[in-house]
């Protein structure tokens, strides 16, 4: 997707969040160590998906240092449905995507429940390989990525490679 096209998505939900105000606001803000979650849908499932992010970074930093030079504040935006996402997906497929900004990095997801955790963490990984500083060729940023889309949190442990399962 053009870099214009994720500035204008960015904009456009930046914008929904704000208009919000003149009604009963639709969107549900969470704030934890590293992330603020902005959320259309549940507080319940907001506040899973802000603890499962928390467990995915402190496995990263865990697993390869805490040495993040561009590290900014992460925002993560997740809506109730596809039906509110639509309008803001990059592509036909995108169930979410990553956005480096200016001041914050994003992570704008369709749904916030538990099914799609592994294509967050996906875009989460991308969003880590964006902040270590390093630039790798597409192939392997996206491998990393598919890599640890899968953790799995196990009390204080994280699982990684386990099958990924495509339907076809």
């Amino acid at each position: 997707m053009p870099r214009f096209a994720h500035r204008r998505a960015i904009l456009l939900i930046a914008a929904a969040i704000t208009a919000a105000g003149a009604q009963p606001d639709p969107w549900l803000k969470i704030t934890s160590v590293n992330f603020e979650l902005y959320t259309t849908g549940s507080e319940r499932s907001g506040r899973d998906l802000i603890r499962h992010f928390e467990q995915v970074r402190s496995f990263f930093v865990q697993a390869f240092g805490d040495h993040l030079p561009d590290a900014k504040p992460a925002c993560i935006i997740a809506f109730r449905n596809e039906k509110e996402f639509d309008q803001y997906r990059p592509t036909e497929f995108a169930s979410a995507f990553f956005h480096a900004g200016i001041a914050h990095d994003f992570i704008v997801m369709s749904n916030g429940s538990i099914d799609h955790y592994p294509v967050a963490v996906h875009e989460f990984t991308h969003m880590m390989v964006h902040e270590s500083g390093h630039e790798y060729p597409p192939w392997f940023n996206e491998g990393l990525a598919e890599l640890f889309s899968n953790l799995e949190p196990m009390g204080n442990k994280i699982k990684v490679g386990q099958d990924i399962l495509f339907a076809c």
